[in-house]
């Protein structure tokens, strides 16, 4: 069922939310409803649904900020810090906290999780550490999004009814919130890898797996400045993904953008695309050969006279 608003409809059913402007609302309840499907392994016409509902939904709370009908739609990367109290936290808490920052600020998040499974927490000291570990992730701009990803995993955070939801609903929303973003990069990757062009090529190049076929044949003409923006995304929200793309296949494109960035490589794609550069550029280096090696000798030896006196090299 849909519900109408101003010229749109709002997908309320679909979504389980009542027509609404607040861009951060809709985007949880999208969270929340893909975890859901996740869980109960629905298939991808079902996750299909649930992505038109959110466009819908996004471009209704649009449309009604523009019309005024609203207080209007703001939207957020993320929603303000809600930090803890620095009292609230048992003494005991502080020596856990520390060395599991210093292994994540190193990146070293299989060493960091490490330090909770060897804690033994006690029970009534959980919700706590779960709290204080949840808001320095997330906080943190500078930590791995894998950090993140690995706390989700390791207090089950993707479960309906989880203790960040039950004992933290303001953390939770952010968790949805955080989660709801990147399940909408993944469905809009999706859907722009299905356009038949350079663009739709160079997002698909997400998907391959970094095969010895891929390394071997490369993986073609590629638009370099749109996968460097989509690999940017992609670093931020893959690990969150639950292995939806293979870390592996950015790390290969990366090498890819960077060699494909190198001076020497432009310089030679160039000449090919474009040989009315070949000429020019054959002269240029030939000048400067001359400016090493001194005009006269290079005449000499190779006999280039006439090419010199249209340079305007010759005495």
């Amino acid at each position: 069922m849909i519900e109408s608003g101003a010229d749109r409809s709002f997908p309320s059913a679909e979504l389980g939310l009542r027509p609404t402007t607040d861009v951060n609302a809709i985007i949880r309840v999208y969270a929340r409803q893909r975890l859901k499907a996740i869980d109960r392994g629905a298939g991808d016409a079902a996750i299909q649904v649930l992505w038109r509902a959110y466009q819908e939904a996004r471009a209704y709370a649009a449309e009604v900020a523009l019309t005024g009908d609203g207080k209007g739609a703001i939207e957020r990367d993320a929603l303000p810090r809600v930090p803890l109290s620095e009292g609230a936290m048992p003494p005991v808490l502080d020596p856990i906290m520390k060395e599991f920052a210093a292994h994540a600020e190193r990146g070293r998040i299989d060493a960091a999780m490490a330090v909770l499974a060897r804690a033994s927490l006690p029970l009534s000291e959980v919700a706590a550490t779960e709290a204080r570990l949840f808001t320095f992730a997330i906080d943190d701009p500078l930590l791995s999004p894998a950090l993140f990803a690995a706390l989700a995993q390791y207090f089950g955070w993707k479960k309906e009814g989880s203790g960040l939801e039950r004992d933290r609903p303001e953390l939770y929303d952010r968790y949805l919130h955080r989660m709801g973003v990147a399940f909408a990069w993944f469905d809009a990757v999706r859907e722009a890898a299905r356009m038949g062009n350079l663009a739709g090529k160079t997002v698909r190049t997400l998907f391959l797996r970094p095969l010895p076929r891929v390394r071997l044949f490369g993986i073609g003409r590629f638009d370099v400045g749109l996968l460097e923006n989509v690999l940017r995304d992609a670093r931020r929200f893959v690990p969150l993904l639950s292995g939806a793309i293979d870390p592996k296949t950015l790390d290969y494109l990366q090498k890819r953008v960077n060699a494909q960035e190198s001076v020497p490589r432009r310089l030679i794609r160039m000449l090919i695309r474009e040989p009315m550069f070949l000429v020019p550029a054959v002269m240029l280096i030939m000048m400067g050969f001359a400016s090493l090696v001194g005009a006269d000798w290079l005449r000499q030896q190779m006999g280039l006279s006439l090419l010199y006196q249209k340079l305007g090299l010759s005495k």
